[in-house]
């Protein structure tokens, strides 16, 4: 806990303090991401890699069968005393098994699996016969995100990759492991794209519905007009424990009204809320917008930790609809015409130059979609006064500079502006004119 402390402090102005240190680790304990239990005489060690530590208990609680002949001894006397000697346990570890592997030519590696891009090959089926399945029932309600990632790395890293006979490549694709619902006594698989809330096994005729499967490949998809559907929750622990975005906070502003942006802050501040609120409207310079996000982030800067849970209660106790928390946590999910190579390039300055005169007054909201902090749009609007059109093309130049900037970012983020009267010209006819260019 002392190095993770250190490590915490490296990052200065923007270093958590205790408490949000510890909800950090609670609620990463909590995706599985790490080991940490907050109990006397446990709260001081983090275990940053929970695979490691399942190593460690295979390697002594195991079956007997599993015990080589030189290490039967310290079996019995392990079973006798229910003592490990630390020799004991080091000679365990002196096992091939045991030790830590690299690939062939020594090199260090990471793997990405949600990189991965690689189709399968057309002679490369999976043998579901011949495959390992593996059902996991959670508990609670949170499904750990990126799971499915995980387990594939998790995986890889424990068995060896077969080598194509064809290619002499690495047999890793983007569909290296299936999911498959139950039907019957066999294991169906189905393709999980489909919208239809049920689907029939062709095999089978059973019907299946698809909403709790589909969950596992989608986190927080656009719906049909946005809306959450019928049996709806809100949202799960995991997002209630985190800290809202500045972009979070962005399309929250966009779907309240001044007033009703005034009495959750009202709930929210805890010192003098009516002068702040007060001090927030005579500073802010275009009214609208501008007083609702500064609001927002006013309240987030001055919190201990400002969490999505706030939010919601604050909601809650002003009969305002908590599925507007959910609609700002949803990612743009969209087609595009455009071919991906061209939406994966960083667009020139020559490539923007004419986009501020279709994307109206919304400069700021677009500026936070894009990823600058509410921060940086503050300064850029006192740098331009009066000049929107300035505005906006510093803040078009300034986002062109993060390492994200692609054609397919500014897409996302002009399509969510759309869908709240922000331009008037088409988005794709906007972006046809930018590639061309």
């Amino acid at each position: 806990m002392d190095e993770l402390n250190d490590i915490n402090k490296q990052n200065d102005k923007i270093a958590l303090t205790s408490a949000q240190l510890k909800s950090f680790l609670k609620v990463n304990h909590a995706l599985g991401k790490l080991i940490y239990f907050d109990e006397a005489g446990l709260r001081d060690n983090v275990i940053i890699d929970p695979v490691f530590l399942v190593d460690v208990l295979r390697s002594i609680v195991t079956d007997d069968q599993f015990w080589p002949e030189h290490l039967k001894e310290i079996l019995k006397s392990l079973k006798e005393s229910g003592k490990l000697l630390k020799r004991d346990l080091y000679e365990i570890w002196k096992q091939d098994c045991f030790h830590q592997k690299d690939d062939e030519d020594g090199s260090d590696f990471f793997l990405v699996p949600c990189m991965i891009s690689n189709k399968r090959e057309e002679s490369q089926q999976i043998d579901h016969d011949r495959s390992i399945h593996l059902a996991y029932r959670f508990k609670e309600e949170v499904v750990p995100p990126a799971i499915l990632y995980r387990f594939i790395a998790t995986f890889i890293s424990i068995w060896k990759l077969r080598v194509s006979a064809k290619s002499s490549r690495l047999m890793i694709f983007t569909d290296s492991a299936d999911i498959g619902i139950p039907c019957g006594t066999d294991l169906c698989f189905f393709d999980h794209t489909l919208s239809a809330k049920e689907w029939i096994c062709p095999e089978h005729k059973t019907k299946h519905k698809t909403n709790d499967v589909s969950i596992w490949f989608a986190d927080k998809l656009h719906t049909k007009d946005d809306r959450c559907t019928e049996n709806c929750p809100g949202l799960d622990k995991v997002w209630l424990d985190r800290q809202p975005e500045d972009k979070h906070l962005g399309r929250l502003a966009a779907k309240l009204t001044n007033e009703d942006t005034r009495k959750i802050y009202i709930r929210l501040q805890e010192v003098d809320p009516a002068l702040q609120w007060n001090i927030i409207n005579e500073s802010s310079k275009r009214g609208g917008f501008d007083i609702k996000i500064n609001a927002l982030y006013d309240w987030k800067k001055s919190s201990v930790f400002a969490s999505f849970k706030q939010l919601q209660q604050s909601l809650n106790d002003e009969d305002i609809d908590i599925h507007k928390l959910c609609q700002i946590s949803r990612e743009v999910k969209k087609e595009f015409n455009q071919p991906r190579e061209k939406l994966q390039l960083r667009p020139s300055i020559s490539n923007t130059q004419k986009l501020p005169d279709h994307i109206g007054n919304q400069t700021f909201q677009l500026g936070i979609e894009l990823g600058l902090s509410v921060v940086e749009m503050q300064q850029i609007e006192s740098n331009h006064v009066t000049n929107l059109r300035s505005q906006t093309e510093e803040v078009l130049n300034k986002w062109r500079r993060l390492p994200e900037a692609t054609y397919e970012v500014l897409e996302k983020a002009l399509h969510l502006e759309e869908t709240i009267g922000m331009t008037p010209m088409k988005l794709e006819e906007l972006l046809n004119t930018a590639l061309r260019m």
